[in-house]
């Protein structure tokens, strides 16, 4: 199985399996698959990712107070609709794992030198990440074809990770 179907199996079932509807243990379940396949890409490429990396690399990055509450205030104005507002943040979710992990593949196999991720480092790594997903326009085409958009990532990422 290559890498890209590796990372577009596990972004899919990653975010199935958190369509659970519990609190907490949805997000527990996200977590673990997206840490479980970093871990697995990484080893893939012989590199070693110790906790505080990883944590770096895998975890979503923080809401602003605002938007959180205003995203619990809207979930529990629309309790019967909370369904779709569910299934849409488990889509994105699987769509930021996608991106992640396409681009940790890629900085892997032609970027990394050296030893072992670092934490600093894997700040670096993850802005630059962050701002090539940031940066690539999501359409339909994208979700019609991921190794598309998959190329359209690392393009981006190596005109960022370039300018470090």
């Amino acid at each position: 199985m290559s890498s890209h179907d590796l990372i577009l199996e596990r972004a899919l079932l990653g975010s199935l399996a958190a369509l659970l509807p519990i609190p907490l243990v949805d997000d527990f379940l996200l977590r673990r698959s997206r840490r479980a396949l970093f871990t697995a890409l990484a080893r893939a490429h012989g590199l070693h990712l110790a906790t505080p990396v990883l944590d770096v690399l895998v975890e979503d990055q923080p809401r602003s107070l605002v938007r959180t509450a205003g995203v619990g205030v809207l979930a529990r104005l629309v309790r019967y609709a909370g369904a779709p507002l569910r299934i849409a943040g488990r889509a994105r979710a699987a769509l930021e794992t996608f991106e992640l992990a396409t681009l940790f593949d890629h900085y892997a196999q032609h970027h990394h030198a050296g030893l072992d991720l670092d934490a600093p480092r894997a700040k670096i790594l993850r802005a630059a990440m962050d701002g090539a997903a940031g940066t690539v326009r999501l359409g339909l085409s994208s979700v019609r074809d991921p190794r598309a958009h998959a190329e359209a990532l690392r393009a981006r990422f190596d005109e960022r990770w370039g300018m470090k």
